[in-house]
């Protein structure tokens, strides 16, 4: 095309005004995607639904004109068969989220790996630039994300969160974005990366009492081979996290109260009354397990709150009977990851959908790690996705499983690298 909007360079690489496209998707339209996955755009929508994840990755598909990784598909196909059947329940709306979580995972098996890790650098970068300006700028970056529609704009004082509704949300993202950001990145003499400093302030300056874990086992998993600098990230680790703990209201803080009085007192309920938002995910994930005792073929349903009667009996820990959360939550209960919610939908036929992927994914990630070292923060990614937080419409626990479905078993420039310098 001779105005050189569309059009093909000299190597035969498809360009946009001048602009390769594939430039173009990593450097912007899928970053873009990533970042404002609970972001609503003033539409009366759900602040968990990537509209533009899934618009940008519509584009591409449509752009190339086939669907890769066939082999995969089944999974998101039969989602979407479970949804469409939920959508003539008496609960339609929980049938559209499964068709949307379908959706994202198709979405997410269609990423080239060549440039999904600079896209998820990309997005850490902007994320850290934005925390910065929070901690300068507190009122006006409020103020910037309350127009955006975010929830949890003002969490201790503006920026904590970032794009994210909340810092748990946060925290799931950074981790991912991170280890898969990671992938493929030439080694440094010391083991880090600027990549590396950015997503672990992130999850510090979130406040958030997993992101500080993910931020501690992040920078040891970075510098295994490092002992002193190991030393010296555990020092500076725990003086942060003796801080966090001691400060009044941060989530660490609350964590470790409610720990120490469940060891002083030999009960779940001083636990229960200190931190109850702890408590609540226990609850949560105790109710999707009832759930599949109840219904193993599933509740075609996301809410729990019919299930606590039931659970109650069987609750000897009283993180039920014990929990103030759930008569508060009561109409909103739902599984804590993705694995739990499409337990409690579909029951064990809808879970294992999902889990026989993830687990392949997962051993694999372990088997890639003599070859790509960054593997084994993908993998802890994809775990943390599957058993401690993660979101039903969210791409970062699908992105996880298709990097270590598909990722090259050859090594990454850091091992080229080292083995040189050995034979050197």
């Amino acid at each position: 095309m001779s105005d050189g909007y569309l059009a093909a360079d000299s190597s035969g690489a498809r360009v946009f005004s001048g602009i390769p496209i594939t430039l173009l998707w990593s450097t912007l339209l899928l970053p873009f995607g990533l970042l404002t996955t609970n972001i609503t755009f003033g539409l009366p929508i759900p602040e968990t639904v990537p509209l533009a994840f899934v618009l940008v990755g519509g584009l591409l598909i449509a752009f190339r004109g086939y669907l890769r990784h066939p082999a995969l598909l089944y999974a998101p196909l039969i989602m979407a068969a479970y949804g469409a059947c939920g959508l003539l329940t008496a609960r339609p709306l929980d049938g559209l989220r499964i068709l949307g979580s379908a959706s994202v995972f198709l979405i997410a098996t269609q990423l080239s790996l060549a440039s999904l890790p600079k896209a998820c650098r990309i997005s850490l970068y902007v994320m850290a630039v934005l925390r910065v300006l929070s901690l300068v700028f507190p009122g006006p970056v409020v103020a910037f994300y309350s127009a955006l529609g975010l929830r949890g704009a003002e969490v201790y004082d503006g920026g904590a969160s970032v794009l994210f509704a909340e810092p748990s949300y946060l925290a799931s993202a950074v981790l991912a974005l991170w280890a898969i950001g990671r992938m493929g990145m030439a080694q440094t003499k010391s083991h880090l990366h600027a990549l590396d400093f950015c997503a672990a302030a992130l999850l510090l300056l979130s406040f958030s009492a997993s992101a500080a874990v993910f931020a501690l086992i992040g920078l040891l998993i970075c510098l295994r081979r490092r002992p002193l600098l190991i030393a010296s990230v555990g020092a500076a680790a725990l003086g942060m996290f003796s801080w966090l703990a001691a400060t009044d209201g941060t989530r660490v803080g609350i964590l470790v109260r409610a720990i120490v009085a469940l060891l002083r007192e030999g009960g779940i309920s001083a636990f229960v009354l200190i931190d109850p938002s702890a408590t609540l995910r226990m609850s949560q994930t105790f109710l999707a397990i009832v759930a599949a005792i109840d219904a193993p073929f599933g509740q075609f349903q996301l809410e729990m709150t019919h299930l606590v009667g039931i659970a109650s009996e069987m609750d000897v820990l009283g993180i039920i009977t014990g929990n103030p959360l759930l008569d508060l939550f009561a109409g909103n209960l739902q599984g804590n990851t993705v694995l739990l919610q499409l337990l409690l939908y579909g029951g064990w036929p809808l879970l294992l959908v999902l889990a026989f992927p993830a687990w392949l994914a997962a051993v694999r990630l372990w088997k890639l790690r003599s070859v790509e070292p960054s593997s084994v923060l993908v993998l802890v990614a994809l775990v943390s996705g599957c058993l401690v937080q993660s979101l039903l419409t969210s791409p970062f626990l699908f992105l996880c499983i298709m990097v270590g479905l598909y990722w090259p078993n050859r090594p990454s420039p850091s091992v080229q690298a080292a083995g040189v310098a050995a034979a050197g």
